[in-house]
């Protein structure tokens, strides 16, 4: 089914997203599995540039 793939890849973008975002240290919120999994569209927010 197409939909629950494109809801799972949204997921994992998602997921990657905070994982980076993390190591990269542009944020001090830690990801999967140290917090809940990122809440769908979190990632939309776009990054952000200093």
């Amino acid at each position: 089914d197409a939909e629950r793939l494109r809801s799972f890849t949204q997921d994992l973008n998602s997921f990657i997203y905070a994982a980076l975002q993390y190591v990269t240290f542009n944020t001090d919120e830690k990801p999967f599995p140290f917090c809940d999994w990122p809440a769908p569209g979190k990632a939309e927010d776009g990054p952000n540039y200093y």
